[in-house]
């Protein structure tokens, strides 16, 4: 009984901070599409540590998904970690999308 709690503490938390990885790395990136458009300037470069929250949310999910699914037999917990996972995904692929530089973002 008590590795089964460990599984579901463990599983819990590598979930709980693949979203907290995941949420800061897109508010780095929306601060620097504020930024770009506020100075027009699409040549400022996307800071590394998004990128590296973003695999690091991916990571987390990832492991909380292979925990749940190697040691515990309960579907719901596996389809959210899942469900973490996909979301970290997504968020690291909009980290990409807005990656790339553009020289001129405002027109006038």
């Amino acid at each position: 009984m008590a590795e089964r709690r460990a599984v579901a503490v463990t599983g819990g938390v590598l979930a709980a901070g693949a979203i907290v990885l995941a949420v800061i790395a897109a508010q780095i990136s929306q601060g620097l599409t504020s930024k770009r458009a506020h100075t027009c300037d699409g040549m400022l470069p996307m800071p590394f540590s998004a990128f590296a929250l973003g695999w690091a949310a991916v990571a987390a999910g990832l492991a909380a998904v292979v925990l749940y699914a190697a040691r515990w037999r309960r579907p719901l917990p596996i389809v959210l970690a899942v469900l973490v996972l996909a979301a970290a995904g997504f968020v690291l692929y909009t980290v990409y999308g807005d990656a790339p530089t553009h020289r001129f973002t405002c027109s006038g």
